[in-house]
């Protein structure tokens, strides 16, 4: 996926284009690697589903609280 392209994506996919972030970038900001971007981005895997730590991760690094990602 595109930095830019919004369409049919999560919410966290959204909120990471909506700061201009590609996938390599949020990866290594929030600490993962970007095959677990992509299954967060493509409702492969559930933000709910991922660790509490992970989930405040990306939150902080989104600058968003965490229930926004939910």
């Amino acid at each position: 996926m595109k930095s830019g392209s919004t369409k049919n994506t999560t919410k966290v996919a959204r909120l990471r284009c909506k700061r201009g972030l590609t996938q390599a970038a949020f990866a290594d900001g929030v600490g993962v690697n970007i095959r677990t971007v992509q299954k967060l981005e493509s409702g492969e895997q559930d933000i709910m589903s991922v660790s509490l730590g992970l989930g405040l991760r990306i939150a902080d690094f989104l600058g968003v609280p965490p229930r926004e990602l939910v």
